[in-house]
């Protein structure tokens, strides 16, 4: 929907959606990864409480952004074909939110490679599927933050996403990732 929005102020408020997005995806991710490979937490509320405290601050400064720039100082349009593209200057906020959700999902990805080498046979390939599904879109974020652009638009998340995500679903169905 951003890359359809032909406004600035309309690709910055999808932007923002995304955002969102992420924030949800890497705290979910997280917590799935610690739920399916069983992890039991002596103080959950108290993790849980840690974890949460810099996500909610980002989405604060996100949504006051306009009074003080600090999670997009500027923004501009980049005309081209077939659509103009969003893009502004990484601040300090939005690296410091990127290495933290990159830091939660190795975390996780942790968790699940404990897991893998724990197991064999059907269980191994269902672990190294939604290992590898999230890996995908790691490398998306990853190459966005660094600056290194491999598609016609800036961020390669989405489509990465869409590519983890339907390597996941094939797991789902091939080796019936959470039958119990």
């Amino acid at each position: 929907i951003e890359l359809l929005t032909p406004t600035l102020d309309g690709k910055i408020f999808w932007d923002d959606a995304q955002f969102f997005g992420g924030v949800i995806w890497v705290l979910a991710f997280l917590a799935f990864t610690f739920q399916y490979a069983g992890v039991r937490l002596r103080h959950p509320i108290l993790v849980w409480s840690l974890l949460c405290f810099l996500p909610v601050l980002f989405c604060v400064l996100l949504l006051s952004n306009p009074l003080h720039g600090w999670v997009r100082s500027s923004s501009w349009l980049v005309p081209g074909d077939p659509f103009d593209e969003l893009d502004y200057d990484f601040t300090p906020a939005v690296l410091a939110w990127a290495v933290y959700g990159l830091g939660c999902v190795v975390v996780g990805l942790g968790v699940l490679a404990r897991r893998y080498l724990g197991r064999g046979g059907v269980y191994r390939a269902q672990v190294g599927t939604i290992i590898l599904g999230t890996m995908v879109p790691l490398l998306g974020v990853t190459l966005t933050t660094v600056g290194v652009t491999v598609t016609f638009h800036r961020d390669t998340t989405p489509f990465t996403f869409a590519v983890g995500s339907s390597i996941v679903m094939w797991g789902l169905f091939r080796y019936r990732l959470f039958d119990v």
